[in-house]
């Protein structure tokens, strides 16, 4: 990635289908950045992707993760409004099946009324690394 301007340091919200293994081939994710109108609606941004994020693993069979990561965190100069999420499936056909459904629709709607302004960078050949035990 080469225009971010500075790393994400603070805590993360990390969920995933049990016993994920390590991607034999890449997988398809998207990182979405929701800008909030003020700092209660980036808290609400974080609950509202929480609830969302557990529904999407357990309703869609090719969606594999969901990172949210609050606005802030400890970096110097961090972004009081910016929420990060990073978005996972097996592959680009999941995601385009997921963004036709109705609960994908609903949770847009939701993060509207928070946000200024939201933009999703798509990355294609993502790929998870784990060590083994």
């Amino acid at each position: 990635i080469s225009d971010v301007e500075r790393n994400y340091i603070g805590p993360m919200l990390y969920l995933e289908k049990p016993k994920l293994p390590p991607s034999p081939d890449p997988y398809f994710s998207i990182l979405v950045v929701a800008t909030a109108k003020g700092p209660e609606e980036a808290r609400e941004l974080v609950e509202v992707n929480k609830s969302y994020a557990l529904q999407q693993l357990a309703t869609e069979e090719g969606a594999l993760r969901y990172v949210i990561m609050p606005a802030g965190g400890d970096a110097p100069g961090a972004d009081e409004l910016i929420v990060h999420c990073v978005e996972t499936w097996k592959k680009k056909d999941d995601y385009e099946t997921h963004k036709a459904m109705t609960q994908f629709r609903e949770n847009v709607l939701k993060m509207e009324t928070l946000t200024t302004n939201i933009h999703t960078v798509e990355f294609g050949g993502s790929c998870h690394y784990q060590k083994k035990k």
